[in-house]
């Protein structure tokens, strides 16, 4: 029993001693990548949650489909 808890205490301790985690840089959005991610968003996404993301989109659903706007969840998912 000694083996075992002086070898995962070793691994705590091994474990502990990593360095911290850096700080991940804010990136950066322009104007081009946001027009690509509002395409893409109208593309794949709006037919369902609508163009102004609140859940109300063309397609009829079996159930609706979450609103962006609220921040909620629908059914779970």
């Amino acid at each position: 029993m000694k083996p075992i808890a002086f070898a995962t205490l070793s691994l705590v301790l091994i474990a502990g001693c990593n360095d911290a985690p850096q700080p991940q840089e804010i990136a950066v959005v322009n104007a081009p990548t946001e027009q690509t991610g509002k395409n893409t968003y109208l593309m794949y996404c709006a037919q369902c949650h609508g163009a102004s993301g609140d859940g109300k989109g063309s397609l009829q659903l079996d159930r609706p489909a979450r609103s962006f706007i609220d921040s909620g969840f629908s059914f779970g998912n």
